[in-house]
């Protein structure tokens, strides 16, 4: 009776085990599948709402420390990730023996090592599309790239699909957009022929030294003369108009409002008159598209700023 039993238990267990696992003459090996679709093909049938669904876990014997194979996800949806996890609750802390808790290494021997080999040892790669062939995909058009974060929810750096990076922000709107501030540290030595300015929207343009503000005048000089500015365009851009608005000094020989392409290229010139305080900008002239304007008076540019011309 009893030999009855256990042979009925030890085919449940394997039928049971069959059932899930196979392993094919062609070498594909299936856990919990029995159409494995590559050379390994893990599947999980109990879902966790919660996400943290384990499909592979490494460990070294006599350290608790473990690296894993997890869903994080959720609900519906199946999001992988690799994590290394120092799980050494119970040990005194100790500086010198903390480590990392997860490498990722590339590795080449000195062959692949030689002047004029551009190709990079790890990449990074976002894409749409993708078809089990790295040449063989689409570029992203509208979705983040990337983010580094502390914490699920807190993002300190982020790289949009068209290149922009930005630290401290989400939503960089330059090629490095930063919240904070920037240093530098060993500049080399040179000769100089411009200086960086900070507009009122924190962009940084370069400013030729021959260009810059006489600041030598008096005070007395200095108070008797308005300030001189050039402001933001006031007007919905559009393709029929734009309106600049800027305030002249009483006394002044001549003043002009130039545009220009990204490229330097002067494309429209407007000589102002004295007590003028706008002009209006034939947009009709002009492709749609992204400009510099520049006021400058008796010789002195004043200011650049940015203009977007749109349909």
């Amino acid at each position: 009776m009893k030999r009855i039993i256990l042979s009925l238990l030890f085919c449940t267990i394997f039928g049971n085990l069959i059932a899930q696992n196979v392993v094919p003459k062609q070498g594909a090996v299936g856990l919990g599948t029995f159409t494995p679709e590559s050379h390994l093909n893990l599947q999980l049938h109990q879902k966790d709402n919660y996400g943290g669904e384990e499909f592979l876990k490494a460990t070294t014997e006599g350290f608790p420390d473990k690296m894993e194979l997890i869903n994080i996800s959720g609900g519906d949806d199946f999001i992988p990730a690799l994590v290394g996890n120092k799980d050494n609750k119970n040990a005194t802390p100790n500086p010198h023996l903390s480590r990392e808790a997860l490498v990722l290494l590339g590795n080449i021997d000195d062959s692949h090592d030689f002047e004029g080999n551009n190709a990079p040892i790890m990449s990074f790669v976002a894409a749409k599309n993708w078809i089990h062939n790295i040449q063989l995909q689409e570029r992203v058009s509208y979705r983040p790239l990337f983010n580094w974060k502390n914490g699920y929810d807190s993002p300190k750096m982020t790289m949009l699909a068209n290149g922009y990076l930005g630290i401290g922000t989400m939503r960089p709107t330059e090629q490095l957009h930063t919240t904070q501030g920037v240093r530098f540290e060993g500049l080399r030595e040179g000769k100089v022929q411009y200086m960086l300015g900070v507009d009122e929207n924190g962009t940084v343009w370069r400013v030729p030294l021959d260009k810059l503000v006489n600041t030598s005048k008096s005070e007395n000089e200095a108070a008797e003369q308005p300030k001189t500015s050039l402001d933001q365009i006031r007007a919905t851009l559009v393709r029929e108009h734009a309106t600049i608005t800027y305030n002249l000094p009483t006394k002044f020989t001549d003043a002009q409002i130039f545009i220009y392409d990204l490229q330097g290229k002067q494309l429209k010139r407007f000589d102002l008159a004295p007590k003028s305080v706008q002009i209006t900008l034939p947009a009709q002239s002009l492709k749609a598209g992204a400009y510099l304007y520049t006021l400058l008076v008796d010789g002195q540019e004043i200011a650049t700023k940015k203009l977007i011309l749109t349909e």
